[in-house]
């Protein structure tokens, strides 16, 4: 069989045969899809970081294992962190975010009146969990053991003119944990 050079491409550098190399590859693979940037459009979007970031928070403070049979407590905690909605509407959130793909169970598979239920198991354990968090609180810290405050203080700013009201209510909730007093 005879050659025929189409178009000589001189000597090439490392990197432009390594491009060569991938195309080639690429081509001979029908598991890769080559593309351009362009050709690709965004169909839907996923709340991504911000839900991770409280997702790793939630395993590293161990709430899965307190709420190991409660599959909507951590999606219910993580919305009021992020955006907060009514109880009701926290599975609809939940399936824009990311938050399904990071958990082993389905949560998207169960009765939307679940959150309910699961907020009931938060009355009926408050107890326990707030030794839990205490007894959490002191692994992760050195704090004394004499004594710890607390204060849950939530603010209300209503009004028309009020910047930080936004024309409506905004709530702003502190927690504020000190050793001694």
């Amino acid at each position: 069989m005879k050659h025929k050079i189409l178009f000589p491409l001189g000597s090439l550098t490392e990197e432009q045969a390594d491009k060569i190399r991938m195309a080639i590859s690429a081509y001979s693979n029908p598991d890769v899809i080559v593309s351009k940037i362009d050709d690709i459009v965004v169909t839907k979007h996923f709340a991504y970081l911000d839900v991770c970031l409280l997702h790793v928070l939630w395993h590293k403070w161990q709430f899965d294992k307190f709420f190991s049979y409660d599959r909507w407590i951590e999606a219910i905690v993580i919305n009021r962190c992020i955006d907060p909605t009514s109880k009701i509407h926290v599975q609809e959130w939940v399936s824009d975010t990311i938050l399904p793909a990071l958990n082993s169970s389905d949560i998207l598979d169960v009765n939307e009146f679940d959150t309910y239920r699961e907020l009931d198991h938060i009355d009926n354990y408050e107890a326990k969990l707030q030794e839990f968090i205490y007894q959490g609180l002191k692994q992760q810290s050195k704090f004394s053991e004499e004594a710890l405050f607390y204060d849950i203080t939530s603010s209300y700013f209503e009004g028309i003119k009020c910047v930080l009201a936004k024309l409506a209510i905004l709530e702003i909730t502190a927690l504020i944990i000190i050793e001694k007093y």
